[in-house]
């Protein structure tokens, strides 16, 4: 794959090293088209608006498990190139990602030369995954509901208060297909009506 001219896109909502990455991409590619977002919910956003080359993203965002955001939009497309972010990653956390099909797990303290070459490596088509450690973040698989990027959107929205009629100005959607959405997340949540789907989608941890 061409360095050239590649769409990345960033999720980590550390200012600082968010920048230093900004920074180590512009000096590994060759103008990369780069966007930076800080959440989960903004990067699945960022994904179905348009086609992504590399994904690079912490582990734990502050909105959901990175891990979920994977499994959100694998439902309905396939991932670009991942690599992810965190301050030390167990076998169980390696494995969890390798079923996910993630290229690289690299500590986020690494220097800017080696995640340069790393992310060299990964657009070569190799992974890239460092000794795991013991006593490093325990981040398997959750088992939690699988949701779209879409049904994703639709449950933010539901936390926010808002009404079907604004959810579907939001989201440009019809009527029937909000319907259709709601009971999906209510299917997935075991619940039927939106104050419990909300309750149990924050009980999980994914808002």
């Amino acid at each position: 794959m061409s360095a050239t001219g590649l769409r990345v896109l960033l999720v980590d909502d550390q200012p600082l090293l968010r920048e230093s990455l900004i920074h180590h991409l512009h000096q590994s590619l060759s103008a990369p088209i780069l966007t930076a977002v800080r959440s989960g919910a903004a990067a699945i956003a960022e994904l179905a608006a348009a086609p992504v080359d590399l994904l690079i993203a912490e582990m734990f965002l502050p909105d959901m498990h990175c891990f979920l955001l994977l499994k959100a939009w694998q439902e309905q497309n396939a991932l670009p190139k991942t690599v992810l972010l965190c301050c030390g990653a167990t076998a169980e956390c390696q494995a969890s990602a390798r079923q996910l099909g993630v290229q690289a797990i690299l500590n986020k303290r690494i220097d800017g030369e080696y995640f340069q070459r790393a992310v060299q490596r990964v657009l070569l088509g190799e992974s890239f995954y460092e000794p795991f450690s013991p006593n490093g973040n325990s981040c398997g698989l959750p088992n939690l509901p699988v949701l779209t990027p879409r049904e994703f959107q639709v449950l933010l929205h539901l936390a926010g208060g808002l009404s079907n009629k604004q959810i579907e100005n939001r989201l440009n959607i019809s009527a029937s297909t909000l319907k259709s959405h709601l009971s999906a997340l209510f299917g997935k949540f075991s619940v039927n009506n939106r104050t419990a789907c909300v309750i149990s989608a924050r009980q999980a941890g994914l808002i």
